[in-house]
């Protein structure tokens, strides 16, 4: 009998030892530091969530991404940076937000947008056919005339001007402003938005003017 469970317990201890060596990958690999504050996965090992098994971060809870590290999906590295996923919170569906990115609507619409693409010109100055296309953008005090250039057709100019400011456009001296059936050489406004079209190289065209405008 004593014989008999002497045998028993050597191999219980072989099949112990046996077991350790079988998860021995495991034992090097992903281990607890000293202490018991830190889980570590070494090169080669691995966590494994199984079907139904989630890890979860509770309030307050952080997973650092240190630089050089990859967070992946489906094994498809993300490689936005943090800056670059930020743009996203605070965006709201639909409304240009600052320095946010922008989230159409369902309808693929959104509004607020700015096409601010200048607001240099001085006093007096004359636009050129490279400006077409432009969005000029007043946010001074400071009262400026612009003169514009001499069409031959196909282009347009948007200017938006802060509530502050005064803007005077100048047709230039061969041709003349339309707004809405009238003709002007001249227009002003203390505030407001247009965008000046020419179709036939003989007139520019106020069109979506919002705001007063005034004619001269």
């Amino acid at each position: 009998m004593k014989v008999s469970i002497k045998i028993l317990a050597v191999l219980c201890v072989a099949v112990f030892i046996a077991g350790l060596a079988i998860n021995a990958g495991y034992q090097t690999n992903v281990y607890m530091k000293q202490g018991g504050a830190e889980q570590v996965i070494a090169s080669g090992g691995q966590i494994t969530v199984e079907s139904s098994g989630e890890i979860e971060i509770e309030s307050g809870g952080t997973i650092d991404v240190e630089s050089g590290g990859a967070l992946k999906i489906a094994g498809t590295q993300i490689t936005p940076s943090a800056a670059e996923f930020n743009y996203l919170d605070g965006s709201v569906a639909g409304t240009a937000v600052a320095s946010k990115a922008l989230v159409l609507d369902s309808a693929k619409r959104a509004t607020g947008i700015v096409a601010y693409t200048d607001s240099s010109f001085a006093d007096g100055d004359t636009l050129t056919v490279a400006d077409y296309g432009k969005v000029f953008a007043l946010y001074a005090t400071t009262k400026k005339t612009v003169v514009l250039p001499v069409t031959t057709g196909g282009g347009s100019i948007k200017f938006i001007v802060d509530d502050a400011d005064s803007l005077v456009i100048d047709a230039n001296a061969s041709q003349k402003l339309v707004d809405g059936t009238t003709e002007y050489e001249k227009e002003t406004t203390v505030a407001g938005t247009v965008e000046l079209i020419s179709v036939d190289g003989t007139y520019w065209y106020m069109v979506g003017a919002t705001g007063t405008w005034t004619g001269y």
